[in-house]
């Protein structure tokens, strides 16, 4: 699975057109159609993207490159749940990806905060 085609499904259980995304990255109409169906973005567009969507960039990244995740995700997107309900489990699975990459980013600059502290009493 391509990170577009995570983020165009994404983008479809927010109810977001491609007209919004595009005129919102100043881009082309195809030039989204083409991200979201396996072509290149640039990485700032990505940002903004993923912005807009109101999820963290590595979302897509960690779907993408996870196993467990991806198929997870893939069967909350092909279950036979009204709409509704299946955007309504995704956005819920998505909070709970978005929380769970906030509390690791605490607890590494935590530890690194920690260490950096603890490195510059010892040259003191």
């Amino acid at each position: 699975m391509s990170i577009g085609l995570v983020l165009k499904q994404l983008r479809r259980s927010k109810n977001i057109s491609q007209r919004k995304i595009a005129k919102m990255l100043d881009l082309s109409l195809s030039s989204i159609y083409r991200f979201e169906n396996g072509g290149q973005i640039s990485f700032d567009n990505y940002l903004k993207y993923c912005k807009y969507l109101e999820i963290s960039p590595y979302i897509p990244l960690i779907i993408c490159s996870d196993d467990k995740i991806l198929l997870l995700y893939n069967k909350i997107c092909q279950s036979i749940l009204d709409k509704n309900m299946r955007d309504v489990i995704l956005s819920v699975f998505i909070q709970e990806l978005n929380q769970g990459i906030d509390e690791q980013f605490g607890k590494i600059f935590l530890k690194l905060n920690k260490r950096i502290n603890d490195d510059f009493i010892k040259i003191i």
